[in-house]
């Protein structure tokens, strides 16, 4: 009929035009499917970790075996080994006691020795001040050979009575115990009864 030819026509111009190559893909719809919020629950999420330890069957919490208390003989043992440390320990302070006295007697004795270098010294100083403040020494006229010489013999003789003066007295002397001793003799008495008598009076 032609005017069913017409329509059909019209329907084969209004389809769209096929393209050459691959075929188009038809767009697939996702039907979603209906959830009831009532029975459906989201399963909770496990994060896990590297470094996090796989539980096993075998990572079972042992039981720590007691240590056995020592022994008689192990607990005198021990304190054999400590008295011995002590012992060690006690020489050895005793030995840093005596090291130290000893320093501490030289460092007294250099003390000592330094106080009467300090007071030497002080005792210096006081005499060089002396020295320095006394007055200056009147300077002697200078003698003539002549005046030298006259002097000279003045002292030579003044010596030579001095040594004459002395050996007058000691002749004197010896004078009196002699006549003393003959004064003695007459008596008849010994030496200790003179002096006995000389005593009592």
């Amino acid at each position: 009929m032609p005017g069913r030819q017409k329509n059909v026509q019209l329907d084969q111009d209004e389809q769209p035009k096929k393209r050459r190559g691959r075929p188009a893909k038809k767009p697939v719809e996702s039907v979603a499917e209906p959830v009831n919020d009532k029975e459906f629950v989201e399963p909770e999420k496990v994060i896990e970790y590297a470094d996090a330890p796989q539980a096993t069957a075998d990572a079972q919490p042992k039981a720590s075996a007691r240590k056995p208390y020592p022994s008689i003989d192990e607990r005198i043992a021990a304190v054999d080994r400590q008295i011995a440390h002590l012992i060690e320990l006690n020489e050895s302070r005793q030995a840093l006691i005596a090291k130290t006295e000893a320093a501490l007697y030289e460092r007294k004795n250099a003390l000592e020795k330094s106080k009467a270098a300090l007071v030497s010294a002080a005792e210096k100083k006081e005499m060089l001040i002396a020295q320095k403040n006394k007055p200056p020494k009147p300077v002697k006229p200078k003698l003539s050979p002549e005046q030298r010489a006259e002097a000279r013999r003045a002292g030579l003789e003044k010596a030579r009575a001095a040594r004459a003066a002395i050996a007058a007295a000691k002749k004197e002397e010896k004078e009196r115990v002699e006549e003393l001793v003959e004064l003695l003799k007459a008596s008849g008495k010994s030496m200790e009864e003179l002096i006995d008598e000389l005593k009592n009076k």
